[in-house]
């Protein structure tokens, strides 16, 4: 059995943090979702209308994609996107992708259709 996606928020005392998955819950105002790793968690910042992508959406130049070369051959394309479509229920004006320069909502939509 797989570790669950998780991330590590800090409470800015040294020492201090908490692991947070999408099912246990994130800091109040972010949302995690499970990317295409178990440990690449893609956030939804709300009071920011943030997406923090990690490795799950990428851009090396053609444009926000999913990375097919990196995806495990477990895991397909459209596992991905199911699991990321919500993001496009919130109002994104931001995507900060880990490779690439900032975009916007319509590049988000492009990746996950």
């Amino acid at each position: 059995m797989r570790d669950p996606p998780r991330g590590l928020a800090s409470s800015g005392e040294a020492g201090e943090a908490h692991w947070y998955s999408p099912d246990e819950g994130a800091p109040a105002g972010i949302v995690a979702f499970a990317g295409r790793e178990p440990q690449d968690l893609v956030l939804w910042i709300e009071d920011r209308r943030t997406v923090i992508c990690g490795d799950s959406l990428v851009d090396f130049g053609q444009g926000l994609e999913i990375p097919l070369q990196w995806l495990r051959k477990d895991v397909s394309r459209e596992q991905v996107v199911a699991s990321l479509s919500p993001l496009l229920d919130f109002p994104v004006e931001l995507v900060l992708p880990t490779h690439g320069a900032p975009t916007d909502r319509a590049a988000l939509e492009r990746a996950l259709s």
